[in-house]
């Protein structure tokens, strides 16, 4: 079997599903925890926003790189999904609406990733 069939063979996109929803889950599971840990260290050490200008800007600390990190494996995961629905033929209006959320966070998920500072945290 070609690597196109094997692609749209449905059983075989089936058991990636499966796959990927199960380390979405677990993934979900394990990151709350630190994510967790940044937003009650925030709440109890924020930054002092007063000396920020333009010439200082807010510098990164290594809680904001791991938060960063933490939110890597969603592009994956929104890029694979969305080939799951598509091979899978599935249009139904949940899709649009789906597809719509998936296809808004490709585009401004990299936009965490350059950040230096998360200010909801």
């Amino acid at each position: 079997m070609d690597i196109i069939n094997l692609l749209l063979d449905k059983e075989f996109i089936l058991n990636l599903r499966y796959i990927n929803d199960r380390i979405w889950y677990y993934y979900n599971i394990a990151v709350i925890l630190p994510l967790a840990y940044f937003f009650i260290y925030r709440l109890f050490f924020p930054k002092d926003f007063s000396q920020v200008t333009d010439t200082n800007p807010l510098k990164t600390n290594i809680w904001d790189r791991v938060a960063s990190l933490c939110f890597s494996y969603g592009f994956i995961y929104y890029i694979f999904d969305l080939y799951v629905y598509l091979a899978l033929r599935v249009y139904d209006v949940c899709f649009v609406a789906y597809s719509m959320h998936h296809i808004t966070s490709l585009i401004f998920l990299p936009c965490n990733f350059k950040l230096n500072y998360y200010n909801w945290w």
